[in-house]
C-alpha cells in the first residue's frame, strides 16, 4: 500500500488504481532492489450486501483473471499466505518463472485501522476467514474451467455477489493489492535480473571518457534491456562534440572504433 491509498479513500473514492515509484530497504539480488515501480488497487463494498468472504473471493478472481490475461491460461500460479501491516487476511500471488516461484503481488482485505484513518466504518471480519484463506492457499491454482461464454459459472457467481452502492456512514469491507511492475516486466520480457532495469553501467562511461576525453559530451543508455537466448542487449548513445572546432566524420569514426574495442576488452561483451 502506498501513501496515496488513505487520502484517496478519505476523499470518498471507493475504487481506484495508482502507480508510482517505491523506495525501501531491501536486499539487492536478481529479483529484489530498493527502488521499484508498483501499481496499487483498492475497492470497497457495502458490508450489508457483501460479506468479507465474498469480497476476498472477488479479490482472488480479479487477480487470477489479470495474471492469466498477462501470462496465458496455462501459467503456473499459486497463492501463499502472507502477513502485511495494512491487510488481513493477506496473501501473495506467485508465478513459476525461470525454474522457481516468483512473487508478483501482495493482497488482502483492508484492516479496520486503514479504513478508520480514511473515515470509513469497517465491518467485522472475524478469524474464520483467516482459517479459510490458509486452507485454500495450498498447492498450485488449477487451470480455469472455461465455458463457451468465456468464464466459469463459479466466477460469474463471485462477480454477482459483490454488487451494491458504497455509502458513507455505513460499514464497508474492502480489498487492496500491490503489484510489482518490475517483476511483471521481467516475466513478460524474459529479463533475468531486476538490476538491469535500473543499470547505468559506469564502466561504459569510463571507457568512453578514457578513450575520447572531453570530446565525449554524453553517454546515454537508450531504451529498455532486451533479452533473447539468455543474452541481454543494451544500447548506448555516445554524443561527440568539440568546443573549439568541428569534428569530421573520420575523426568520430576512429574514436568510436577505439571505444568499441575498449568496451569489449573491459567488459567482455559482444557488440552488434
Amino acid at each position: 500500500m502506498t501513501a496515496h491509498t488513505v487520502p484517496l479513500l478519505g476523499a470518498g473514492t471507493p475504487a481506484f488504481l495508482t502507480a508510482g515509484d517505491v523506495y525501501r530497504r531491501d536486499t539487492i539480488d536478481a529479483t529484489h532492489y530498493p527502488a521499484f515501480h508498483q501499481m496499487d488497487g483498492v475497492r470497497l463494498f457495502p458490508a450489508r450486501a457483501v460479506p468479507p468472504a465474498a469480497a476476498f473471493a472477488h479479490l482472488r478472481l480479479v487477480l487470477l483473471s489479470t495474471a492469466r490475461a498477462l501470462f496465458g491460461p496455462a501459467a503456473r500460479l499459486r497463492w501463499v499466505v502472507a502477513d502485511f501491516p495494512f491487510t488481513s487476511p493477506s496473501v501473495e500471488l506467485e508465478v513459476w518463472w525461470a525454474g522457481e516461484w516468483l512473487e508478483l503481488l501482495g493482497a488482502g482485505l483492508l484492516t479496520p485501522r486503514v479504513l478508520a484513518a480514511a473515515g470509513w466504518e469497517a465491518a467485522e471480519v472475524g478469524s474464520a476467514l483467516d482459517d479459510a484463506v490458509a486452507a485454500a492457499a495450498t498447492g498450485e491454482v488449477p487451470p480455469p474451467a472455461a465455458t463457451p461464454g468465456g468464464s466459469s459459472s463459479a466466477d460469474a457467481a463471485v462477480a454477482a455477489a459483490v454488487r451494491g452502492p458504497v455509502v458513507r456512514g455505513e460499514p464497508v469491507v474492502g480489498w487492496a493489492f500491490g503489484l510489482g511492475l518490475d517483476r511483471l516486466a521481467m516475466v513478460l520480457h524474459g529479463i533475468p535480473d531486476i538490476r538491469l532495469l535500473w543499470s547505468r553501467d559506469e564502466r561504459v562511461c569510463e571507457v568512453v571518457r578514457a578513450t575520447a576525453g572531453d570530446v565525449a559530451e554524453a553517454v546515454t543508455r537508450v531504451g529498455e534491456p532486451y533479452t533473447r537466448d539468455g543474452r541481454t542487449s543494451l544500447c548506448y548513445r555516445v554524443t561527440y562534440r568539440s568546443m573549439d572546432r568541428s569534428l569530421t566524420h573520420a575523426e568520430v569514426d576512429a574514436l568510436q572504433a577505439r571505444v568499441r574495442e575498449g568496451v569489449v576488452a573491459a567488459m567482455g561483451v559482444r557488440l552488434r
